[in-house]
């Protein structure tokens, strides 16, 4: 028997009008990483490609247990993805 036990996280995107913040919580909400915004000069999507990057380079992607989108920028990735935001928020499972 594996008595590992597998942490699992969950990544937020802020997409705002010049700049993308992130974060990434434990299951019990605790920031373990919250870096200094990405300002996307109108390539918001570049950031975004640039943030998970950073993520996935610090912690297993197969960790990451879902996403979550907000700010002004958030609705567009609805239409990336095809999915419709519930609450405000556009929640991406991984």
């Amino acid at each position: 028997m594996n008595d590992t036990v597998k942490e699992e996280y969950y990544a937020g995107f802020d997409v705002g009008s010049s700049a993308v913040h992130y974060a990434l919580v434990d299951e019990d909400r605790n920031i373990l990483y919250a870096p200094a915004p990405i300002m996307h000069f109108a390539n918001p999507i570049g950031a975004v490609r640039q943030a998970w990057q950073d993520l996935t380079a610090r912690y297993p992607v197969e960790s990451i247990r879902s996403t979550a989108f907000t700010g002004s920028g958030a609705e567009s990735y609805g239409d990336i993805v095809n999915i419709r935001p519930q609450r405000g928020r556009l929640w991406l499972p991984l």
